[in-house]
């Protein structure tokens, strides 16, 4: 009786502990989203937005974790820096953030913005809103953002534009 005791305890353990990940992941998802949208409509590089995004989702996380051990009376040091490991996963997104950024300052600075009718923009997003819809010709080559604009195609468009010119 004691031995299917324990492997119920377990089974709803296990359980309880996987519904805890999957709440801390959907709501520092959920908060990394929100307050990545807020920056990029405040006008913030991507990058800036991303580090907000990041510190947002990894605080999120953080704090579920730790008010379930917390709950369960497991807070030690080692639960607390395995609670802190999944920020290792967001400085990816960082480096990503990062080379965007950099791109688009590299394409205001060589005029490639400029030839796809953007003055100014203060991040990918920004640029990407100003040419939705529009069919743009530049230097015999025609760019149909029409039906789709988004952060990959205008990288590409970026690219190609840059090719063209150097």
């Amino acid at each position: 009786m004691s031995i299917q005791q324990q492997e119920k305890n377990f089974g709803l353990q296990l359980l309880e502990f996987l519904g805890i990940q999957v709440l801390a992941l959907g709501l520092s998802v959920l908060t990394g989203g929100i307050a990545s949208a807020v920056g990029l409509g405040a006008g913030l590089s991507n990058f800036a937005a991303a580090f907000i995004s990041f510190g947002v989702e990894t605080a999120t996380d953080f704090a579920v974790n730790q008010i379930y051990d917390k709950l369960t009376s497991e807070v030690t040091v080692k639960s607390t820096a395995l609670n802190l490991l999944p920020a290792i996963g967001g400085i990816g997104k960082l480096t990503r953030a990062a080379r965007t950024t950099k791109i688009l300052k590299l394409a205001k600075e060589t005029k490639l913005l400029e030839k796809l009718g953007v003055i100014t923009a203060n991040n990918l997003e920004d640029v990407v809103r100003q040419v939705r819809g529009k069919k743009i010709l530049s230097d015999k080559l025609i760019f149909d953002f029409t039906k789709q604009a988004n952060n990959e195609t205008l990288l590409y468009t970026i690219g190609k534009l840059a090719r063209n010119d150097f």
